[in-house]
């Protein structure tokens, strides 16, 4: 096979002509329109709708609220959460500080009490002890006086014992069970807090309330949408191309959109090329395009536009590439 060397002059040229848009039967310009991407609203878990704040066309800002569902039984697990995390927390509380002051006012006095006891028995042995050394004193009587000391040692030293652990908090294992208990209930607060806050939903971004599809007292829920939303500027634009001229055109390609009363022509970028071709969409049907096959291409402008879905515009390919 041979292949023709054309000066550089040429080959340009012939690549220009070969160009989408340069040739004499292409057009000067595409038909499309601008498609809205619609959000559908719905609450996070399932409800009867309760109020609806919005319309049907109306604009909205960030956060506004849009509806709410009845919050009654989300009201009644926070209450009851919270009232949980009190009595924990109280518990607790009394775990860590040891027993009450009035219940070791009375060990202290009971250990006053035993050590009085103590001093008795003590000096009633050393008495007997004296007498036995003259014969005054049976052994017996001797050997109860020293079991009573011992006695009244091991209830001083027992009380002893109950003050000291008194005045400690309680035992390490309980404490551990009760603050695990604890962020259990805390948990349980935030997740109904959390709850309850999703019973008002409100608006996602700046945009439109397109329709509404639920109304007051119907059931909605995570899979349930209440109301159709555009945020503003969520607009693309919709182009068909001829498969003859589909080939010169890739994502990312620039393209210039104009429409009737839009100003200068806009910016955009290819995002996505059709694989499959489909005949030309109503909208645009005219007397030269109606029986052919077109490939449906789409555009995203370069900056945010404020246009209505749905509006007719002509593409063009910009030089600029």
């Amino acid at each position: 096979m041979r292949f023709m060397h054309l000066p550089p002059f040429a080959a340009a040229l012939l690549a220009l002509m070969l160009l989408p848009g340069c040739s004499a039967d292409a057009p000067d310009y595409f038909q499309g329109y601008l498609e809205g991407e619609y959000i559908q609203i719905a609450p996070e878990h399932a409800g009867r709708i309760e109020t609806i704040a919005v319309t049907d066309g109306q604009q909205v800002k960030k956060g506004q609220w849009l509806f709410s569902l009845d919050d009654a039984h989300e009201k009644l697990l926070l209450e009851q959460a919270m009232a949980r995390q009190s009595q924990l927390t109280a518990m607790l509380a009394d775990l860590e500080k040891g027993a009450r002051p009035p219940e070791i006012a009375a060990l202290l006095a009971g250990k006053r009490e035993a050590a009085a006891a103590l001093s008795q028995a003590k000096d009633d042995l050393v008495r007997l002890q004296s007498l036995a050394g003259k014969d005054f004193v049976a052994a017996s009587q001797l050997e109860q006086a020293r079991t009573r000391v011992i006695q009244r040692q091991a209830s001083e030293d027992r009380l002893d014992a109950e003050l000291a652990v008194a005045k400690l908090g309680g035992r390490e294992d309980r404490i551990r069970a009760a603050r695990a208990e604890l962020a259990v209930a805390e948990a349980a607060v935030a997740d109904a807090t959390r709850l309850l806050a999703e019973s008002r939903v409100t608006a996602p971004a700046d945009g439109l309330v397109d329709r509404l599809i639920r109304r007051v007292g119907e059931i909605s829920g995570a899979t349930v949408p209440v109301l159709r939303f555009l945020p503003a500027g969520d607009v693309k634009v919709i182009f068909f191309v001829p498969e003859a001229l589909r080939a010169g055109l890739e994502p990312g390609r620039e393209v210039r959109v104009s429409c009737d009363g839009c100003g200068q022509p806009r910016t955009a970028r290819i995002s996505r090329l059709a694989s499959e071709a489909e005949f030309t969409p109503p909208v645009l049907f005219n007397r030269d395009n109606r029986d052919k096959l077109m490939f449906r291409i789409e555009a995203r402008y370069s900056e945010p536009v404020n246009l209505t879905p749905g509006l007719p515009v002509e593409v063009r390919q910009s030089l600029k590439q």
